[in-house]
């Protein structure tokens, strides 16, 4: 193991463990043994049922925790709001940055909640912000997406998950630096919010594509430092605002009879 993978990898995921502190309802797991931690889920999943039926408590009724996969690097629960690190899987996939990818669907999920058609206009407006521009990388970046595209057609994710997860993605890219926004490009978008911005009430919002790589390459810097921003936060909190926000979940057709 690269001393500096693993160095960026426990910077980045201690990071995130305190960031998440000042998130309501998103907590961190950091797990060195699998193996060991499904048993101990398992036997507290056990325990919750038994006390459940002694109280004549449907099963349904109870708050069963995920058994872990191994090789799964990360995975945030969108229903607990825990990040869960696989240290292990992380480190042999040198995904650094596993934390903040698993952080980022809790800062979102306020805003993509029930609304697929939302994380899709989100994803698209990503990649067609990044199509806009030549020579700045992104071959892994690229390929990771390919791969939620066959899972897309074999039915593993939804279609919104996946475009959901460009923007986890692109975050992925820009710590590793497997791409590289250059500097017209991040003038272009405004890509720095400044402490004066936010003292008079400035908000983020996600209008375009711009606004959404805008945010993301933001919220690496956060993470990096160690302290997200006080819109960071409120994207957290409230969800986001704007015109990618607002679209309406797509209603079902009602079948004809």
């Amino acid at each position: 193991m690269e001393p500096a993978i693993k160095a960026n990898y426990e910077q980045t995921t201690e990071n995130v463990k305190n960031i998440a502190q000042d998130i309501d309802g998103v907590s961190v797991t950091e797990i060195d043994d699998v193996n060991q931690e499904n048993i101990n889920r398992q036997k507290r999943n056990n325990e919750k049922l038994s006390l459940a039926e002694a109280n004549g408590q449907s099963a349904d009724s109870v708050k069963i925790e995920k058994m872990i996969d191994a090789d799964l690097p990360g995975s945030f629960n969108p229903a607990t709001g825990e990040i869960v690190i696989n240290k292990a899987a992380a480190l042999k996939n040198k995904q650094v940055n596993v934390a903040a990818h698993e952080l980022l669907h809790g800062i979102m999920g306020q805003t993509f909640k029930g609304n697929p058609t939302a994380q899709k206009a989100f994803g698209e407006s990503v990649i067609s912000e990044l199509g806009k521009y030549k020579n700045i990388g992104g071959a892994k970046f690229a390929s990771r997406l390919g791969q939620y595209q066959k899972a897309v057609e074999s039915g593993d994710i939804t279609e919104a998950d996946a475009y959901e997860e460009s923007m986890n993605l692109l975050s992925d890219a820009i710590a590793t630096k497997d791409i590289n926004l250059p500097e017209t490009f991040l003038q272009k978008i405004g890509n720095l919010i400044t402490g004066s911005a936010a003292k008079l009430g400035w908000n983020t919002k996600f209008n375009k594509g711009s606004d959404v790589v805008s945010f993301i390459k933001n919220f690496n810097k956060e993470v990096g430092e160690g302290k997200l921003s006080t819109e960071t936060l409120n994207v957290a909190k409230e969800g986001a605002q704007g015109k990618l926000a607002e679209v309406k979940p797509v209603k079902d057709k009602p079948k004809a009879k």
